[in-house]
């Protein structure tokens, strides 16, 4: 859909556009791969038949196109992530929406604050210089601010 199709954050996260069921072999394989697909589209239940052929699992987070995703998705999201990376250190999660521009983002950037204790500000420059087409608007979403919140309260609390 819009080129690049996916781009590699990091050691854990690929953000990219809706995969095409031919998509799924490639992020299964290298350098891409994927073990799990965080699938924010409310218009594409995924191709799991082909994930399932690949040993790709689905967190899928319905959402619609040009709204935000909730702060209870974000948190199910991240769960997902981060119970998927526990039992599976060297595979990467696919985070996408029809784009991978502002539903992808949310959840990657939601991914950032809450499983990896980021800055949301300076996580999402992060994210914008691996994949040009982020949304950096997204820092300001309702669930992104709830989550920088009690990241922040978290802090408070350990000191």
């Amino acid at each position: 859909m819009l080129a690049p199709f996916a781009n590699i954050l990091d050691d854990s996260i690929v953000q990219g556009s809706l995969p095409f069921p031919s998509d799924i072999a490639t992020l299964a394989a290298e350098p891409y791969n994927v073990g799990l697909i965080v699938n924010m589209c409310r218009e594409y239940n995924g191709a799991v038949d082909k994930m399932k052929h690949f040993g790709i699992v689905q967190c899928h987070l319905p959402h619609q196109d040009t709204t935000p995703p909730t702060y209870e998705s974000l948190v199910k999201g991240c769960a997902h992530i981060q119970q998927f990376k526990k039992h599976n250190p060297t595979k990467r999660v696919y985070i996408h929406c029809k784009g991978g521009i502002a539903r992808a983002s949310t959840m990657t950037l939601a991914h950032y604050v809450c499983n990896e204790d980021q800055d949301p500000s300076v996580a999402i420059i992060t994210m914008q210089s691996k994949r040009h087409v982020v949304f950096t608007g997204v820092q300001n979403f309702a669930g992104i601010i709830r989550l920088n919140e009690e990241r922040l309260l978290r802090q408070v609390v350990q000191d």
